[in-house]
């Protein structure tokens, strides 16, 4: 009896010692091997993280964050705990109605801008000098630079809500002063679209995502300016946003080991701690890697396709992966949807200013699942594809 104890006391330390020589192998495979780069020029995992540098506030972002205070929104950076939280603060219910405000026009598939509401018109006008100044800061040559450390877990994030809601303000006063007829009105795009751009090559995903989501609402906004169009609006047509998205997923697959280890561990003293840890740390780091893997054959589906309505179906962890099913994120189909429709979503952007230009049309689409079908005064896409969070039209109609 006590022969076969230790029989299989030592070929279950056996075992264990194959497979952690095995994990160390495999997650060597997924972080280096070139065979397992990621698209886009991302090169491997292991690289991911050299591409962001520690960063601290730029005197910009920092004037930035003053000058946003006398509109009653706070700029500056916040904890992780504290990402999408917000402090009722003056003016809030005035922002609050500038933000529907805003969400409703950019869903009319036409140029025209409703009048303000009394109130929220008052808003802009006495403000007006406050947000020449934050126009103004914004289109300096300066970059609006916010604190990073991609390895620091518990760093401060830029304060999302804020900046978002800053750029609805600008949103509004550019659709307010192209009401009347005020060509400055791309100023304060321009303004909305440098404040979504500093988001978008920082390493947290969701900053990236909050980047995009502002862009899209800026690139939708320009659809109703004056004529001409100023030179800038190329460069906000052509930002590459779907590597930026996979470079933030990168960055986040390769701290997935973190979160893995995090389900895999328990509760209570650190002797037991570092006991589990130790006999549980080949499932670990294999679980980790093989999430790894199934990330990167996502962006690599995401980087291929020609398609702009996300088709549904994406790689899975391999079932013995019970830690990386548990801590999957729900909604990274909705992340790929926005990623893919916003192909549309600027090229009914072009369509429609040259439209208004009187510029031949562009039937001929980027999408290899629709193309731009015109009618008498206006155009739609061919299919539709569903954008709950915006709602920004690809449809247009003089």
């Amino acid at each position: 009896m006590r022969k076969a104890v230790v029989a299989v006391v030592v070929a279950a330390g056996v075992l264990w010692l194959v497979m952690w020589a095995c994990a160390l192998l495999m997650r060597s495979a997924m972080s280096t091997g070139p065979e397992n780069a990621w698209p886009a020029g991302l090169g491997t995992l292991s690289e991911a993280a050299k591409r962001y540098q520690e960063t601290t506030m730029s005197p910009s972002a920092a004037r930035l964050v003053a000058a946003a205070e006398p509109l009653g929104i706070d700029l500056a950076p916040r904890m992780r705990s504290d990402l999408l939280k917000t402090e009722p603060r003056p003016m809030e219910f005035a922002r609050q109605q500038i933000d529907a405000w805003v969400r409703s026009q950019l869903r009319i598939p036409t140029d025209q801008i409703a009048a303000l509401p009394p109130e929220l018109a008052e808003y802009l006008a006495g403000r007006a000098g406050d947000l020449a100044v934050v126009s103004a800061l914004l289109r300096s040559k300066e970059p609006v630079v916010w604190p990073q450390d991609v390895g620091d877990p518990g760093a401060p994030l830029p304060n999302l809500l804020g900046l978002a809601q800053l750029q609805r303000v600008l949103i509004a006063r550019a659709f307010d002063r192209t009401r009347a007829g005020d060509a400055g009105a791309w100023n304060d795009l321009e303004a909305a679209w440098i404040l979504a751009r500093s988001l978008s090559t920082r390493g947290e995903l969701i900053s990236v995502l909050t980047s995009l989501a502002m862009a899209r609402r800026a690139d939708a906004a320009a659809r109703k300016l004056p004529l001409p169009l100023p030179p800038w609006l190329q460069e906000m047509q052509s930002f590459d946003y779907r590597r930026a998205v996979i470079a933030s997923y990168q960055l986040d697959a390769w701290r997935s080991h973190d979160a893995i280890h995090a389900e895999t561990s328990v509760d209570g003293s650190p002797l037991l701690r570092r006991a589990v840890d130790a006999v549980m740390s080949p499932y670990t780091r294999m679980s980790a890697s093989d999430l790894m893997e199934e990330r990167r054959r996502s962006a690599i589906a995401i980087a291929g396709t020609r398609q702009c309505e996300f088709p549904g179906v994406r790689p899975s962890p391999a079932w013995w992966n019970v830690p990386a099913r548990s801590i999957s994120t729900p909604n990274v189909d909705v992340m790929w949807q926005r990623v893919l429709r916003f192909t549309a979503e600027r090229e009914a952007t072009l369509r429609a200013l040259r439209m208004r230009e009187g510029a031949p049309r562009m039937p001929r689409s980027s999408c290899a699942d629709g193309e731009w079908i015109y009618f008498e005064g206006g155009f739609r896409f061919s299919r539709s594809i569903p954008d709950r969070a915006e709602g920004i039209p690809l449809e247009f109609r003089k």
